[in-house]
């Protein structure tokens, strides 16, 4: 389990910016690793309406010794009123 909030604070009058994310994993197989994610920023000092809301939910995949795939599925809402966007996005990563 990890987390961690960021907030920015101006002199000037203008709002803060803050957010937050939480993230969970856990090994079901020595190979296979289950990942979800929660996340929520806020620029109020560009306008209310600006906010990134995010939800992940992927696999991370052991492949041999040196490289693992990553498949996550990402659900995210910009905006306000936010349109609510997802998609699949994969990797390969090889440590040398």
């Amino acid at each position: 389990l990890k987390g961690e909030y960021i907030w920015e604070h101006r002199k000037a009058k203008s709002p803060e910016d803050n957010g937050w994310y939480a993230l969970a994993a856990f090994r079901v197989l020595p190979w296979v690793q289950l990942v979800a994610k929660q996340e929520d920023f806020r620029r109020n000092a560009i306008s209310a309406g600006q906010k990134n809301q995010a939800t992940t939910a992927g696999v991370n995949l052991e492949l041999g010794g040196r490289t693992r795939l990553l498949a996550n599925y990402v659900s995210r809402k910009i905006g306000t009123p936010g349109v609510r966007h997802g998609g699949l996005i994969t990797q390969i990563q090889v440590r040398f």
